[in-house]
């Protein structure tokens, strides 16, 4: 299920997180249709304090000899599934704003081929031979996830689209059962080739069928 869903309780997102910032030796994936919602449980506040401090109090009590490690906590690498050009739209811009060690999209079931009619070409260097190869959307559409960028006056700074808030690891795989819409192989391909020209780390995870 979508631990993000309406129908879980924050605070049972807080005890969750608690028993996750207690075992950092374990690798957490969290995976949601609704970045938006974990946001508001990032912010959220109640009678005891804020999301932190609320994980924090409720970690000393399953190890008190261990100490809050803070935001990002290092064991939380966070994802969204976003299989279109609209949903990576909506969700990935969402998901930068998140504080997470590590940030991930899930392209599966892939639907089309994900990929921008145009970039965000004056922040791009002209110089640099990947800079017309940035149009999947899974990407910054300015910086391909590079998080810098070359300004008007030809400095470099960090990217003013995705503030330097990089993907860092891309799923990519088709839908399977019965019924499955299929996925071309030149969409994987194609964001596959992008995510290795910026970069960001990519899972062939299955083909459609």
């Amino acid at each position: 299920t979508d631990w993000f869903g309406e129908w879980i309780a924050f605070d049972w997102l807080d005890i969750i997180a608690a028993h996750m910032a207690v075992c950092q030796n374990i690798v957490f994936q969290a995976l949601t249709k609704r970045p938006e919602r974990a946001i508001k449980w990032f912010n959220h506040v109640n009678e005891k304090g804020t999301t932190k401090h609320r994980v924090g109090t409720l970690m000393k009590q399953l190890s008190p000899r261990q100490g809050f490690p803070g935001w990002p906590l290092p064991s939380l690498h966070f994802g969204v599934s976003a299989g279109t050009t609209a949903t990576c739209a909506k969700l990935i811009p969402v998901l930068r704003q998140i504080p997470a060690a590590r940030r991930w999209v899930s392209v599966e079931p892939l639907l089309d081929s994900c990929e921008r009619d145009e970039v965000e070409s004056w922040v791009i260097d002209p110089n640099d031979s990947r800079s017309n190869k940035y149009r999947s959307a899974v990407l910054c559409r300015a910086c391909g996830d590079t998080g810098k960028s070359l300004d008007m006056q030809g400095q470099y700074r960090k990217c003013p689209i995705c503030g330097g808030a990089k993907i860092d690891q891309v799923v990519i795989g088709g839908e399977s059962g019965a019924s499955f819409r299929p996925m071309e192989i030149s969409w994987a391909e194609k964001i596959a080739a992008d995510c290795k020209a910026a970069g960001v780390k990519v899972w062939m995870k299955q083909l459609s069928g």
